[in-house]
């Protein structure tokens, strides 16, 4: 797998837009050398859910443009979805290493158990999610980059 600089925390609040194109990335505290797919299951999790489930439109469309910067590889491609959980275990532990090791936050509480609900949607939907990234595969090699749910 491939590994290089990973931000480590891609999400909304850390990205900067102009006319809805990206200009900026910030907050760069959390970056290292990590396998590429901790990125990618990171950032699907801060752009790529709605209702705190997995938008597979949303999530066609950022491998598409993610790709047009860096191939991902069919054994990527096979583990996907673990990175994609692994990211919400990583957002977990984030918001309780942060924000609740000396002071109690309920909104922090309330954050931690929604992504605990995400994981277990994600569970339950492991066969719709390798069902949508086939899809994605498919449509890439057949050169039709549209988006499918």
């Amino acid at each position: 797998m491939t590994r290089g600089f990973v931000h480590g925390d891609a999400f909304p609040d850390n990205t900067l837009f102009h006319h809805n194109k990206l200009i900026g990335i910030i907050d760069f505290e959390e970056a290292c050398t990590d396998f590429c797919l901790f990125d990618i299951g990171i950032t699907i999790n801060g752009f790529c859910i709605f209702d705190n489930r997995l938008d597979y439109q949303l999530l066609h469309t950022f491998l598409s443009g993610y790709e047009t910067i860096r191939h991902i590889t069919e054994n990527e491609f096979d583990i996907l979805k673990y990175y994609i959980h692994w990211g919400a275990h990583a957002m977990i532990y984030w918001h309780m290493r942060n924000n609740l090791l000396y002071r109690e936050n309920p909104a922090q509480v309330d954050r931690i158990h929604e992504l605990i609900e995400r994981i277990k949607s994600f569970k339950l939907n492991d066969q719709e999610i390798d069902n949508s990234i086939e899809c994605y595969k498919n449509n890439k090699n057949k050169g039709n980059h549209g988006t499918q749910r």
